[in-house]
């Protein structure tokens, strides 16, 4: 198995909040570092630029020194079989890219089941499900009264369906092949007798 240290990686970091004052390029090299145990050296790390949104949340672009393992295929083409950050164990990239997508999944059940709590609270109040139409989705409908969040898009970016029949409702969501109807669709369905 051959590595190739790559010169930089660049990430986007959401740092949670901090005591007092800006996120400090410091502060974030320093987290960066420790990120999971990972044990970087912060010469390996260098921030590019921070953004503070609201006050209590920044987001830090770095580049970040990572060595990537590569092996030669049946084809003989050369692929990423793992990667390390630090002095951490080698990830197996199959099983790194499964767990981002167990996350994702997660992340949108979670988002279409906030959508399903602002319809069922527009259904109690108004006695009907929401009527949406391409320009306005139900996120527009249900927000501010029904819903705090605008949850227009599912975890791989793909715009969240929401169809009605009679009492009953569905959100479809079209999951990371981006194609609504297939296998790996996120659907959460809800039927008449629904609250």
């Amino acid at each position: 198995m051959k590595s190739l240290s790559i010169l930089a990686l660049t990430l986007v970091w959401g740092v949670l909040p901090a005591c007092t004052g800006n996120l400090s390029p410091r502060t974030a090299r320093r987290q960066i570092a420790e990120l999971g145990d990972a044990a970087l050296p912060t010469d390996d790390i260098q921030i590019q630029r921070i953004v503070t949104e609201l006050g209590n949340r920044a987001i830090a672009e770095a580049h970040v020194r990572t060595t990537f393992q590569f092996e030669r295929n049946a084809d003989g083409e050369w692929t990423i079989v793992a990667v390390r950050l630090g002095d951490r164990d080698w990830i197996d990239v199959d099983r790194l890219l499964a767990a981002i997508e167990a996350q994702d999944a997660d992340d949108t059940a979670a988002a279409l089941e906030g959508l399903a709590v602002g319809i069922d609270a527009f259904r109690a109040r108004n006695g009907s499900l929401p009527e949406v139409s391409p320009a306005r989705p139900v996120s527009d409908v249900l927000h501010p009264l029904f819903m705090n969040d605008l949850i227009r898009d599912d975890a791989w970016g793909g715009r969240i369906r929401y169809t009605a029949d009679g009492d009953g409702y569905e959100l479809r969501a079209p999951g990371p092949d981006g194609a609504a109807g297939t296998g790996d669709d996120v659907v959460l369905r809800r039927p008449a007798s629904s609250p």
